[in-house]
């Protein structure tokens, strides 16, 4: 999560350019962070 409660970010706005690899990673633990945060 971002500074704003219930703003997420993941890929390349996180880490900078990156491979579509990491891009899938990152955006797996975003959508962790997301379903946590809402309770799901």
């Amino acid at each position: 999560m971002c500074t704003v409660p219930g703003v997420f970010a993941a890929g390349d706005v996180v880490t900078g350019p990156n491979t579509v690899v990491h891009a899938v990673a990152a955006t797996k633990v975003a959508v962790d962070g997301m379903l946590s945060y809402t309770g799901v």
